[in-house]
């Protein structure tokens, strides 16, 4: 079965292939071992044009259930990367992570609408969908397959706020994949490979198994 994007309620309920899928890690001296998470999927089926088109559609309450308006996007991107948010924070010295053990994360789990960040770019993921939307109370769970790949199941909350930047994150979707392979851990290019290596063992129980990952970070890069 291909890797797949589910969006409960869509036009499309057995969802849609994933793309593109990219796991990459960051070690930052000051806080610990960030995780980013890119994903694309596969264009959304062709629709053909409604006979009275309606030009507020994508503006009204039923977008999520009309196929022409999620056709206007053509497909998901949801992502930490993309355009440059923060991704999530995995692991730190006083809670060192063993990437060989199931591994779940909790991450922006909003009390509230006073409790979000004063700008989406605070927020770890991005996401385009029926435009560029807000994504939220993600759910990742990371089991492994391989010292270095695991299969994904991610959960996490819309709000389609492309034309309404208040709007509640009442939508979903869940993404899983059978096999995505940590591709890199980047660090910064002031510290060495061995000062890498010894920031790396410091936040994770198994250090062996990751530190071949390690790549210098190029200068201006995320």
């Amino acid at each position: 079965m291909s890797d797949l994007i589910v969006f409960p309620g869509s036009p499309w309920p057995d969802g849609h292939a994933i793309a593109e899928l990219e796991w990459t890690a960051r070690l930052e001296p000051e806080t610990g071992l960030w995780f980013d998470l890119h994903l694309v999927s596969d264009c959304y089926p062709d629709v053909d044009d409604p006979e009275d088109e309606d030009e507020d559609a994508d503006e009204g309450p039923d977008a999520w259930n009309e196929p022409f308006v999620w056709a206007n996007y053509h497909r998901c991107t949801l992502s930490s990367t993309f355009w440059d948010h923060s991704g999530f924070l995995a692991a730190t010295a006083s809670s060192p992570l063993n990437t060989a053990r199931p591994m779940e994360f909790t991450v922006d789990d909003y009390k509230g609408p006073d409790d979000e960040p004063d700008t989406d770019e605070d927020m770890a993921f991005g996401i385009y969908l029926l435009g560029h939307d807000n994504a939220a109370h993600h759910r990742i769970r990371l089991t492994p397959v391989t010292p270095t790949a695991v299969a994904l199941e991610w959960r996490g909350r819309i709000a389609l706020r492309y034309v309404n930047s208040t709007a509640p994150f009442i939508h979903e979707f869940h993404a899983t994949a059978a096999r995505v392979p940590l591709t890199r851990i980047t660090h910064p290019a002031a510290l060495t490979a061995a000062e890498a290596e010894a920031l790396l063992a410091t936040v994770v129980q198994n250090p062996e198994d990751l530190a071949p990952l390690l790549r210098a970070l190029e200068t201006g890069a995320h």
